[in-house]
């Protein structure tokens, strides 16, 4: 009784303290971002300085510099930003993820992301994306609009789903309400200890069984798709249908080389299977391998310890510039809920580490939307694509000199605030502060 009392008093809390920013409403006057920085991030234009970026009805119409533009008309009903020397962005995409999904950690009833069993391919992250979790605005406050929203725990965890960041209900939020099919392969070793103080991992001796289970299900998939029955319908193998028609990419998760490649290995027996790994530092002993078989990356452990104690201490740091430079695809993405507002601040690490400027952009915007398959809508800044994008103040990698002044979804200018921006105002109102301030 007493930990039903503790739930609902947390519920309670929630409701009372915990509500989002209302979303936006449709895009109804064009809009002109005036004399700003671009960084169309197209793979011709670094940086287009001291242009004029028009979009309307939430898509990009003209990217023109002001020169050519001249004085913009007032007579036109327009909404005119004047943002002399501010960088504009397309919006940052984060992968593999379980915004959404989760709100509470310490609270069980909040995991939406973790169902019973170990083979559900059935399940839809899509239709359990909550769009009230707090967690979500301190995304958008750091340039975060869009996610891929993952199930997890299990082998065969269910189908990922891509959002943006400001929704009435998952229906609204649903930007590809399907991207993906996801394994977490069985490894041979399992990881221990907190990521603070790690323990050596320990032996996994079910690996064999577990991977017997996970073939036997697979190949138990196909031949279902194979030869559909006319009644009995099995879901689980019928969601895997998809897979097998090259519709809907496999994720494979998996940490150790040998783990992929054995992963890797055993699923191109199906030639229509598009694969996408991802994986940690070791992927650097199978680049070649991956690159052969045009296997796109999502790479997680920029801000991880080393896997091996004969690795540099910034070793995962530097993966990032090894892969781009053996041209893979390949994106960045970092932690799960609400370490995910990070993520510009993990390609700043990769750019110190090694990685150039502008290749850390696209693995945080334009990779990550060729992966996931919706660059023809996001992630750059072109004229015909969704205005979905971010105004900063100094550069977005640059962790203490950045902040995000001005956010757009589908042309729709979303509010930046959170829980912790409006304590802050409450408090610097209550202690005077604000007059300092101005």
């Amino acid at each position: 009784m007493r930990n039903v009392f503790i739930t609902l008093s947390i519920v309670a809390w929630i409701s009372l303290f915990g509500q989002r920013p209302e979303p936006a409403p449709p895009q109804e006057k064009p809009i002109v971002l005036w004399n700003v920085n671009v960084f169309p991030v197209n793979g011709k234009d670094s940086v287009l300085k001291g242009y004029a970026l028009r979009f309307d009805s939430g898509i990009i119409t003209f990217i023109k510099p002001i020169s050519e533009v001249g004085a913009v008309d007032t007579a036109e009903t327009i909404v005119l930003y004047e943002l002399a020397g501010k960088n504009v962005y397309p919006s940052i995409i984060a992968m593999n993820t379980i915004v959404g999904l989760t709100d509470i950690d310490a609270v069980r009833p909040t995991h939406d992301f973790a169902e019973t069993g170990m083979f559900t391919p059935e399940v839809r992250a899509i239709i359990a994306y909550n769009t009230d979790s707090r967690i979500i605005p301190t995304l958008r406050i750091n340039g975060v609009l869009l996610v891929q929203t993952v199930p997890r725990r299990g082998i065969i965890t269910g189908r990922s789903a891509v959002v943006q960041l400001d929704a009435w209900n998952w229906e609204d939020a649903s930007v590809k309400p399907i991207s993906g099919m996801h394994v977490f392969y069985p490894s041979l070793y399992q990881h221990r200890g907190w990521w603070g103080s790690p323990v050596p991992p320990k032996y996994n001796k079910k690996q064999n069984e577990q991977l017997d289970e996970l073939k036997t299900f697979v190949e138990e998939s196909y031949a279902y798709c194979q030869n559909k029955p006319d009644h009995y319908p099995n879901i689980g193998y019928e969601a895997m249908c998809p897979v097998f028609k090259g519709e809907v990419p496999l994720f494979v998760h998996a940490w150790y080389s040998r783990d992929i490649m054995e992963a890797v290995e055993w699923f191109s027996k199906w030639d229509s299977i598009r694969l996408v790994v991802v994986t940690g530092a070791d992927v650097v002993r199978i680049i070649p391998e991956l690159k052969k078989r045009s296997i796109p990356v999502v790479y997680t452990a920029v801000h991880s310890l080393p896997l091996y104690e004969d690795n540099e201490p910034f070793f995962p740091s530097q993966v990032p510039s090894i892969l781009a430079d053996s041209g893979i695809l390949f994106s960045l993405t970092f932690g799960s809920s609400w370490e995910v507002r990070n993520l510009p601040y993990v390609a700043g690490t990769a750019v110190a580490r090694g990685l150039p400027y502008l290749k850390a952009l696209e693995a945080i915007t334009i990779k990550p939307a060729k992966i996931l398959g919706i660059d023809d809508k996001y992630g750059s800044l072109e004229v015909g694509k969704s205005a979905t994008l971010i105004v900063t103040e100094g550069d977005i990698l640059n962790i203490p000199k950045s902040r995000v002044v001005k956010a757009f979804i589908d042309g729709r200018d979303v509010k930046l605030e959170s829980h912790q921006t409006v304590l802050y105002e409450r408090y610097v109102k209550k202690y005077g502060l604000d007059k300092q301030r101005n």
